[in-house]
């Protein structure tokens, strides 16, 4: 069975999903809409697609089964309902909308007349976070007591619609919220607006979640280097995650504190440090975007669940939300739990 799929937006985002859509067997991009002529000559003459510039196009053909959208985070509810209201199983870009309401809205929705409703949430199908949420529920590192995220870069956009909280520090925050399988509880946050006024570009932020565990994430897009860092800590074991390493993406530490009755060899009264080795785990080789693209087609003609499902984009709005709030009144926030069920 081959899925015939549209994608709205052209610009930065929409050609690797035509490209990644594209290369799949069982998916055809038959219409691509954007506003700018320029850039739907651009892509019809590298990609090879029939473009337009009107999307009842796309609403109105019942062969399109699919619609994947990426046009700014100010315009998803919208095209994201007209799509679900004709029929359509919708892929959206990151953020999923700008407010709660809307995204439950979309939800019920698309529960009620059965589609899939999908978020792109690019680093779930990750290779290294699928492996590191494997060896995370495995047990492998014990309870997981503290994460720290580290995701900054120079640039290259600078966001004009939404602050660095829903830009970059979402993709932290549902991986962490998806390793844990829990939505935090609290939230503080601080940062700074150096690029344009009002829209943050810099954030520190603290999380906590059931059971103790506590998460630390720092993102801008004013830094001198790149850099995409996650250290899991349990107490067996830790983990450091670099999604910029090639070779060896993850790594494993056999290290920590253990209880211990007396003075250990360091010095340390009632607890001894153990060093026991490190392990680099094997991690296959594949574009998390052309995973996720597979993975919503195979949604699609299934029926089957999304791992980032339009539920688990509220419980990571629910958090954003709780962060950007801490972030513009200096105090911390607490977190409006919704239901949440993980699948892996």
């Amino acid at each position: 069975m081959s899925i015939d799929t549209a994608v709205v937006g052209a610009g930065y985002w929409g050609p690797n999903l035509i490209r990644n859509f594209g290369a799949l067997p069982d998916c055809k991009v038959k219409l691509v809409c954007d506003k700018d002529t320029n850039v739907l000559s651009s892509v019809a003459a590298k990609l090879g697609v029939d473009t337009t510039t009107d999307l009842d196009r796309i609403l109105n053909d019942d062969d399109i089964r699919a619609v994947a959208i990426a046009t700014p985070a100010s315009t998803h509810f919208a095209i994201a309902r007209q799509c679900l209201l004709h029929g359509k199983h919708v892929l959206v870009e990151k953020p999923f909308v700008l407010e709660m309401g809307q995204g439950m809205d979309l939800v019920d929705l698309a529960e009620a007349r059965k589609l899939v409703l999908m978020v792109d949430y690019i680093f779930l199908y990750s290779p290294a976070v699928r492996k590191l949420s494997e060896i995370v529920r495995s047990g492998a590192l014990g309870k997981i007591r503290y994460i720290r995220s580290v995701r900054t870069s120079l640039g290259p956009r600078v966001c004009e619609d939404t602050n660095i909280v829903f830009d970059a520090q979402i993709h932290d925050v549902y991986v962490i919220q998806h390793l844990l399988n829990a939505t935090a509880i609290s939230a503080a946050a601080t940062g700074g607006s150096f690029l344009r006024p009002g829209i943050e570009d810099v954030v520190f932020t603290t999380l906590t979640f059931p059971g103790g565990a506590i998460a630390n994430c720092h993102n801008t897009s004013y830094a001198p280097i790149k850099e995409r860092r996650m250290i899991v800590v349990g107490d067996r074991a830790m983990c450091v995650y670099d999604d910029m390493s090639l070779e060896a993406p993850l790594e494993i530490y056999e290290s920590g504190f253990e209880d211990f009755e007396g003075i250990d060899a360091r010095g340390n009264r009632g607890l001894r440090l153990f060093e026991r080795g490190k392990s680099v785990p094997e991690v296959p080789r594949s574009e998390p975007l052309n995973v996720e693209c597979a993975h919503f087609i195979d949604c699609v003609i299934t029926g089957k669940r999304p791992i980032s499902d339009g539920r688990e984009a509220l419980n990571t709005m629910s958090t954003l939300n709780a962060i950007d709030a801490a972030l513009k009144s200096s105090r911390t926030v607490q977190i409006e739990t919704l239901s949440h069920a993980s699948t892996v």
